[in-house]
Formats: C-alpha cells, sequence, structure tokens
C-alpha cells in the first residue's frame, strides 16, 4: 500500500515539533500571584525569549503577563486541580520550579507576638498555606520530572522557619509551619536522592521583600532592609545557576549564605 505524501508531510512536521518542544526549557511557577513570583516570571522571560513558564495561581493572570511564554491556570490549590493541572504539561522540559506560596497573617488576625494570642484555627491555615500546599505542588511536580534531567526546585520558605535561628519568639503558627516545612522538605530530599539524581533542592528565604506580605512591619525595618523584587529575581536565578545537584536540601538565604535548621 503506497503511502500519502501529505500524510507522511504532516507526521513528520508533528515529530519534529514535538522534538522541538521538548528542547524548550520549561519552568514552573506555582503561587504565581505574589509579587516576588511575578518579578521571577519577568526575569526568566527577559533572560531567555525561548522558555515556557507555566504557572498555577488563585488569582487570574496580570496584563503584563498575558502572553504566548506564560500558561497561567487558576486553581484552589486542592489535590484533584493540582492533580490535573502539572499533567497537562506530561514530557515537557522542566529545568526549573519555584514555588511561592507562603502567608504570614491572614486579613483578619495578625501574627501571634505571644501564646495567649495563639489560636488553633489560625494554625490549621498557616499549616495548610505555609507547609501542605508546597508539599502537594511539589508531590505533583516530582512526577513530571524526568529521573534523568537536570533540575532545581525552590521552594520559598522564611528564616523564621530555623529552630537554632529563632531568638526572638512571636509568630507561634508562622514559624511552627515553616519549621514544619523544613522538615517534609528534607524527608523529600532524601527521597528524591533515590529517585532523581540530577536534582537540586533549595528551602529558600527571600528576606524582606517590598510587597503585600512585608508592608504592615515596613517601617520597623532598618535602612537598606527593605528591598526590590525585581532584584531578588536577579539573585536567585543566579543562584539556581549555580547550585549543585548533590541530592541534600540546601537552606539558604537571598545572599545564597546557609541557614542553621
Amino acid at each position: 500500500m503506497e503511502s500519502n505524501p501529505i500524510t507522511t508531510r504532516l507526521t513528520l512536521r508533528s515529530v519534529q515539533a514535538f522534538h522541538r518542544q521538548q528542547h524548550v526549557k520549561h519552568y514552573v511557577v506555582v503561587g504565581g500571584s505574589s509579587t516576588i513570583a511575578q518579578a521571577i516570571i519577568s526575569e526568566l522571560i527577559e533572560q531567555d525569549s525561548s522558555i515556557k513558564v507555566i504557572v498555577i495561581s488563585r488569582s487570574s493572570c496580570p496584563d503584563k503577563l498575558n502572553i504566548a511564554q506564560v500558561h497561567w491556570t487558576q486553581s484552589q490549590y486542592d489535590e484533584q486541580s493540582l492533580s490535573q493541572w502539572i499533567k497537562d504539561y506530561r514530557d515537557q522540559n522542566i529545568v526549573g520550579v519555584f514555588i511561592c506560596n507562603g502567608q504570614l497573617q491572614s486579613t483578619t488576625k495578625r501574627a501571634e507576638k505571644s501564646l495567649s494570642e495563639f489560636n488553633c484555627d489560625s494554625f490549621l491555615q498557616s499549616m495548610t498555606i505555609n507547609c501542605a500546599i508546597p508539599l502537594l505542588a511539589l508531590q505533583q511536580v516530582i512526577l513530571q520530572i524526568s529521573p534523568q534531567q537536570r533540575t532545581t526546585i525552590v521552594v520559598f520558605n522564611a528564616r523564621v522557619g530555623s529552630i537554632s535561628d529563632n531568638n526572638l519568639g512571636g509568630w507561634y503558627s508562622y514559624r511552627a509551619a515553616k519549621a514544619a516545612l523544613n522538615m517534609a522538605l528534607k524527608t523529600a530530599a532524601i527521597e528524591f536522592a533515590r529517585t532523581h539524581k540530577h536534582l537540586s533542592l533549595i528551602s529558600f528565604h527571600p528576606g524582606t521583600i517590598d510587597s503585600p506580605l512585608s508592608r504592615p512591619y515596613q517601617s520597623r525595618l532598618k535602612k537598606g532592609q527593605l528591598r526590590l523584587a525585581s532584584d531578588l529575581a536577579k539573585q536567585l536565578l543566579l543562584i539556581v545557576k549555580l547550585s549543585p545537584a548533590n541530592g541534600e536540601l540546601s537552606f539558604i538565604d537571598w545572599r545564597g549564605d546557609t541557614i542553621g535548621w
């Protein structure tokens, strides 16, 4: 039976398009509504116009990022939607992941200054946003990363997640959630060292960035302590570029300095 030359050409083009897509670098950003996340997306695109950025967020895509390179999905971060979202991008060349979810305090309740202000509902909400959702995102993303792929995963944390660095007290729920996230990431790093030997996993403290999260506390900051999200994005991408795939979890700040557990 003779082959159809038109069908053959179309099939060849499809195969060629598939292989081109395989070589396009894809980055994943979870928590796309945050000031820092959007700065990272913008910096990625500025550094490499050929890349694609896969984003998930509770909010809709801002106009400035409504471009062909950005694939934006809205979600409430439940397990089902997270699973479907990342499966839509199966077999992509994922080289970097940024999980940016986090919340210091809700709009109705400030972070605790003393134990007398501790509230179980606020604690559980903090654990969900600051620990459970990043883990759910990591759970789904790792399934789509080839064991042979060199990939860096950055999970946003905070210095207050360090037990050894806690010299001020306060912020019970936030501190506990960030410390729990570190323990979970350490456990994941042990697992990934067996399954994904070319992976770099970073628990990252961004410092104090000019954003809605830090705004209630900016008046107390020392001069020069508050920085721009765009500057952080540049520094973080440099850290990612230099990070070793050594099977260990790194807990570092925006300077690249190690933070004690």
